[in-house]
């Protein structure tokens, strides 16, 4: 008679180890880029949302407009001012009031609730020196699908960023 204990083997423990680790391998690089492509995202809007509410709380304090300008098809954005003999000025301050979205992240639309047409690329956003902001919500998708947007609420200067389904 013959007698053998329940378990496995080690070949059928090394054939489940190998199983597991071939899926880890196939699905973790995916999941990685996932979530990278979702921290670029967040971080470009997050950088656009604190741009805008510094050309806000400029343009209050210098008693001058200034705009934030968004070029959709290079996907760069940069602050301007209005100086007060009507020229626009581009603002520096030492910092880093120009950006350039990441090359997996595009602008997608801005949208003016107000009846507005623009021509061409460019577009700017306009900040009051009272503190009003032109309503606008500024898209910005990923290469992967995923959306969010920076929305700008004109009379109380509120920025605010959101993600987008549809």
């Amino acid at each position: 008679m013959q007698w053998r204990q329940g378990g496995f083997t080690l070949v059928e423990l090394a054939v489940i180890i190998l199983i597991i680790a071939a899926c880890v391998t196939v699905v973790f690089p995916k999941f990685s880029n996932v979530l990278l492509d979702q921290q670029r995202l967040k971080s470009s809007v997050s950088k656009i949302a604190s741009i805008a509410e510094y050309a806000r709380q400029r343009a209050v304090s210098t008693h001058l407009t200034h705009q934030l300008h968004f070029n959709i098809e290079q996907g760069t954005y940069w602050v301007t001012a209005h100086t007060p003999d009507g020229r626009l000025m581009p603002m520096t301050d030492g910092l880093n009031l120009k950006g350039r979205l990441p090359e997996d992240i595009r602008f997608y639309g801005i949208d003016f609730p107000d009846i507005r047409t623009d021509s061409g690329d460019v577009v700017a956003i306009e900040f009051s020196p009272q503190g009003w902001i032109e309503p606008a919500t500024v898209y910005v998708a990923s290469s992967q699908g995923r959306k969010m947007s920076v929305v700008m609420h004109e009379m109380l200067g509120y920025i605010e960023t959101l993600e987008v389904f549809e």
